[in-house]
C-alpha cells in the first residue's frame, strides 16, 4: 500500500508541476514547449486547458479545475484556427466538455459542448457524396474543408 501511495503522490506532483509550468509559460495557448517556456497554437482556444480539465477533476485538483472552468466559459470557437482537424477537435475538445458535463452536471460544459457540436454539424463536414467527412474546419467561417495540399491538415 505504501508503494501505491508514493506513486499517487508522484503522479499528482508531476501533474501539478506540469500545470504550473503551462500557466507560467503558455496560459491560453494550445501547447506548451517547456524547455523554451513558449506556447503555440493548433486550434486557437487553449487546448491544453480543455484537454486537461477532466484529468484534473479526477485527480481532485479543485483550484485548477475552477481556473480551467473559468477559462472554458469564455471560449469563443469562432476565434479559433482556420485549419483545425475535425477528428482531433471532436475527441479532445468536444470529448472533454461532454466528460465534464457528465462528471459535474455543470451547465457550462454542456453549453460549450452544444456550441461546438452545433458548429461542427453546421460546418458541412459531414455532407459529402462519399460519406467520408471533410478533415478540417475553418473556425472563423464555420466551414469545413479538405486539406489544401497533401500533408496540410493540422492533424500531423
Amino acid at each position: 500500500k505504501q508503494w501505491y501511495q508514493r506513486r499517487v503522490r508522484g503522479i499528482r506532483q508531476s501533474m501539478n508541476e506540469s500545470w504550473q509550468r503551462y500557466k507560467e509559460c503558455a496560459w491560453g495557448s494550445d501547447n506548451l514547449h517547456p524547455d523554451t517556456c513558449y506556447g503555440s497554437n493548433w486550434f486557437g482556444f487553449g487546448l491544453t486547458i480543455v484537454d486537461s480539465i477532466d484529468t484534473m477533476y479526477l485527480m481532485g485538483m479543485w483550484d485548477e479545475v475552477n481556473e480551467a472552468k473559468n477559462f472554458c466559459s469564455e471560449i469563443n470557437f469562432r476565434n479559433g484556427s482556420n485549419n483545425a482537424n475535425i477528428f482531433e477537435v471532436t475527441i479532445r475538445v468536444l470529448g472533454s466538455f461532454l466528460a465534464m458535463s457528465g462528471l459535474t452536471h455543470d451547465a457550462i460544459y454542456f453549453t460549450k459542448a452544444a456550441e461546438l457540436g452545433d458548429l461542427l454539424l453546421r460546418s458541412g463536414a459531414f455532407e459529402t457524396r462519399s460519406g467520408v467527412p471533410k478533415s478540417d474546419i475553418d473556425f472563423p467561417t464555420g466551414k469545413a474543408h479538405y486539406p489544401a495540399c497533401p500533408g496540410c491538415s493540422r492533424y500531423s
